[in-house]
């Protein structure tokens, strides 16, 4: 089966109006996505807690967290609610933002 391009104009323009089509479908999922994430946050406690020695990030999301919910995504949480980059570098007294999904869970900063 051989294709040939009668029309060359309405060939590039029909492309960039499909192209520009599947990219705002894109850009609508992941901002649905994105959103659903300060959705999500929004329904869970946030406590404030101070860094101690030997803490990390796994530590602490360990700690509050009620096993509902994916360690690694927690910590995602806590990353994003405290504008910490990709590295997991904190450091002793550092007060975080930290949701908690333990029930009844009351944590002060110290």
């Amino acid at each position: 089966m051989n294709l040939r391009i009668v029309n060359k104009k309405r060939f590039i323009f029909s492309t960039t109006i499909t192209l520009l089509t599947i990219g705002f479908i894109l850009y609508l999922i992941f901002s649905f996505i994105i959103s659903s994430i300060d959705t999500t946050l929004d329904d869970y406690d946030k406590v404030n807690i101070r860094v101690k020695y030997g803490d990390t990030l796994w530590k602490i999301a360990e700690k509050h967290n009620d096993g509902s919910l994916d360690i690694r995504t927690h910590i995602d949480y806590i990353k994003y609610l405290n504008d910490l980059d990709n590295s997991e570098h904190i450091v002793i007294g550092q007060v975080l933002i930290v949701p908690t999904l333990v029930n009844n869970q009351v944590a002060e900063v110290n």
